[in-house]
């Protein structure tokens, strides 16, 4: 994920309807949200269907993305990974069971990496795998609240760390600082 975005200077951009922010961001993101989309759906047209439309709402509706909440990168992820549950729900394919990766996917898995173990499992399962925040709690034998408050900080903690290039994180969950 890039780590030079001023996440605010695009937030203000896009409510200004300032199309090159718009074509700024969507070259420093696309990718990855590509990425996340054809993880959960296992289709590289429905993939680039759930990218688009990511875009086509961030532009339509940039108040909807709050900088004080999340990171636009994280907000990114999180709409898509949404929009491609929804499609793999709607009857289309999930990637589990699908052999091979895409560099995409690679890129992805990468990033995540760098998680302690116990946020990295419940991002994987519920963002990449397409499970449910229930799913997950009986997968990892957790109750649903610590699902959701771990995907929460395993994003916050992914994205700060691919942000600050490191992609290192304590075993404790902290970032790693060197």
């Amino acid at each position: 994920m890039p780590d030079s975005r001023d996440d605010g200077m695009d937030h203000r951009g896009l409510l200004l309807g300032d199309e090159r922010v718009l074509g700024e961001v969507y070259d420093a993101y696309a990718e990855f949200v590509y990425g996340v989309a054809l993880r959960v759906t296992a289709d590289a047209a429905v993939a680039e269907d759930v990218a688009c439309e990511v875009f086509v709402a961030l532009w339509e509706r940039p108040y909807a993305y709050d900088p004080l909440q999340w990171s636009l990168a994280a907000w990114l992820v999180a709409a898509a990974h949404r929009r491609a549950v929804e499609r793999v729900g709607r009857g289309g394919q999930s990637a589990a069971g699908v052999g091979g990766e895409s560099p995409d996917e690679d890129a992805v898995a990468a990033s995540l990496a760098g998680l302690a173990p116990d946020l990295r499992d419940v991002v994987e399962l519920s963002y990449f795998q397409g499970l449910t925040y229930r799913q997950v709690a009986a997968k990892l034998g957790v109750v649903e609240s610590v699902v959701a408050e771990r995907v929460r900080i395993g994003l916050v903690r992914w994205d700060a760390a691919a942000r600050d290039g490191a992609g290192a994180v304590a075993d404790d969950g902290t970032e790693a600082r060197s």
